[in-house]
């Protein structure tokens, strides 16, 4: 019994403080990806790499790709960058000074080089938040294949 009014307790924090909303029927449809599915739908790649975006709401973009190759760089001026490791090794250079890119469309930029920068070295299960504005590169190991998740969230102003 004390269990259940600890738990109770806890529920009505979460609810307070916003950190827990409790789901209102129709109000959204959950969407289901499989891994056959998931898998699929980058299994082959063209000039390195292969991405499809999964079935989500148009908020919260998620995609999965799959590189056999390196990126070029990339910078979001809008948008995070949040990136789950499914399979494989990938280095990610990150930095504030890119030089060359092209804006691609509005505050997305392509191309170009990172000029200093930070690499992280990430594995299956790691997960990388890349802020908007950071230049991004991504190179699998050689001769290796990387697939990973990217969760595009709206940046603060």
């Amino acid at each position: 019994m004390r269990k259940l009014i600890q738990s109770l307790h806890f529920a009505s924090i979460a609810v307070m403080a916003g950190l827990w909303v409790p789901a209102i029927a129709g109000d959204r449809t959950a969407e289901f990806n499989s891994t056959a599915e998931i898998n699929a739908s980058v299994s082959r790649t063209a000039d390195g790499a292969a991405a499809q975006l999964l079935k989500t709401d148009a908020s919260t973009p998620v995609w999965v790709i799959r590189r056999d190759g390196p990126g070029k760089v990339e910078v979001h001026r809008k948008l995070n960058d949040v990136i789950v490791i499914r399979e494989g090794t990938v280095t990610v250079l990150i930095g504030e000074k890119v030089e060359g890119s092209q804006e691609i469309k509005p505050n997305e930029w392509l191309g170009g080089k990172i000029v200093g920068g930070k690499s992280y070295t990430l594995a299956p299960g790691d997960v990388l938040f890349i802020p908007a504005g950071l230049g991004h590169l991504m190179t699998p190991s050689a001769g290796g294949t990387v697939t990973y998740l990217v969760v595009k969230t709206d940046a603060k102003q």
